[in-house]
């Protein structure tokens, strides 16, 4: 970026997914992002190739593949849930009132 372009970052965003979608939207997307890096991470420290792997957790290969390259298009937060079970995690939701406890207005 030189000096002479406009282009601002707004520093009103908490994070990318604030930015670009609706608060539940993101809501959504950002769950979805933490608990595929956390599967993520699970998976690394199993023994196997990528194959063995998948089969463990009752997938082919290439879609483990997508999940590690952290391709979250391809994946729920319904399939993530259940491969994290597969993969000896056990997940959680905590659902809590915004801090100003009104609700949020659909965009």
């Amino acid at each position: 970026m030189n000096d002479d372009d406009d282009t601002t970052i707004s520093e009103d965003y908490e994070d990318a997914f604030q930015a670009l979608y609706s608060e539940d939207e993101a809501e959504l997307r950002r769950a979805r992002a933490y608990a595929m890096r956390a599967l993520r991470q699970q998976i690394a420290q199993l023994d196997g190739t990528q194959r063995q792997i998948a089969a463990r957790l009752g997938i082919k290969q290439p879609r483990l593949n997508l999940l590690m390259r952290g391709d979250a298009g391809g994946f729920s937060l319904d399939s993530i849930f259940k491969l994290a079970v597969r993969a000896g995690m056990r997940p959680h939701v905590s659902v809590a009132p915004t801090s100003g406890g009104t609700p949020a207005v659909a965009r």
